[in-house]
């Protein structure tokens, strides 16, 4: 059972990521001399929990790994940055789910390898929700999605607002999203979920689900929302980039953080970029998180 009352929980996938520097991309059957190489803790939800913990939010993760070294070896991470994972559960015979990252440093361009095994889900009868009830706000990544659903559920009859990392569109996450209050996109989850190549109409269509913000991010171009039906962008920023991998993640745990600090949403999403820049000067998605402090003194740097 989650001892305390955390202001985020997260229900959604840690896994293990394998990150290597790479000068070059190799041709057919040549090797290549990595220039670096980390392991560290991943995951959609992890890896945002990890960000907001980092800027002074309490956090607690709902998910699995197996009961392995690497799986042990991944809740000591978690448990590292500050995140309780007390409803962190080793399951025996399932292998620790894990990404092979691949980077090359002269672009920054990626390589991304997945393992997660097809039945490795979590059922109703592994976990504690009594926390969700008690947050300000439930973050979800579209997996274990009928445990996600019940969990909205519980988070929305609490009046605990819902935040959604979409960055691919799972078989039936059109049941999720009408639970969701906050849904974040990634570059190509609009179109492929809707069918529309144009990010205006398909934002539209993603928030007549029921979302009351929708945003895609965009990389280097910052983002697009709708909010109160009005479509802004937010910036992007510029930092000497070393890694992109869980920028993503780390941009929703900052914009829950920001909700949380009493920041209104388009102020939200500005904090939320400045902490995903500042993340990626380091080689993986949680080695370069940024502080409360650090990101603010950025965000004021910047408007210089």
């Amino acid at each position: 059972m989650i001892a305390s009352s955390p202001v985020i929980v997260g229900l959604g996938v840690c896994c293990e990521d394998r990150l290597a520097l790479t000068p070059r991309w190799p041709q057919r059957d040549e090797g290549v001399h990595l220039l670096d190489y980390s392991r560290q803790c991943g995951g959609m939800v992890a890896t945002a929990l990890a960000a907001a913990s980092r800027l002074e939010i309490s956090t607690a993760f709902i998910g699995m790994a197996g009961a392995d070294p690497s799986g042990r070896w991944l809740k000591r991470q978690l448990a590292d940055q500050g995140v309780d994972v007390s409803q962190f559960i080793l399951r025996r015979g399932f292998p620790t789910p894990f990404s092979t990252v691949l980077v090359q440093k002269r672009t920054g361009q990626r390589r991304i390898f997945h393992y997660r095994p097809v039945d490795f889900d979590l059922g109703a009868e592994d976990v504690d929700f009594s926390a969700v009830s008690k947050a300000k706000f439930l973050h979800l990544d579209g997996h274990h999605l009928p445990l996600a659903c019940r969990a909205a559920d519980l988070a929305r009859r609490h009046r605990v607002k819902v935040c959604l990392d979409a960055s691919f569109p799972y078989r039936n996450m059109e049941d999720l999203l009408p639970r969701v209050d906050y849904l974040i996109c990634g570059r190509h989850f609009p179109r492929q979920m809707t069918g529309k190549s144009d990010p205006r109409a398909a934002l539209l269509d993603l928030a007549a689900y029921g979302p009351k913000m929708v945003a895609v991010t965009l990389g280097r171009q910052g983002g697009l929302f709708l909010w109160k039906g009005q479509f802004e962008h937010f910036p992007a920023f510029n930092v000497a980039t070393v890694d992109t991998t869980g920028a993503g993640d780390v941009f929703h745990g900052a914009f829950l953080a920001a909700l949380a600090k009493g920041r209104p949403v388009r102020k939200a999403l500005q904090y939320a970029s400045a902490a995903a820049a500042l993340s990626c000067r380091a080689l993986g998605g949680q080695a370069a998180l940024p502080s409360h402090a650090e990101t603010l003194a950025f965000l004021t740097g910047s408007r210089r």
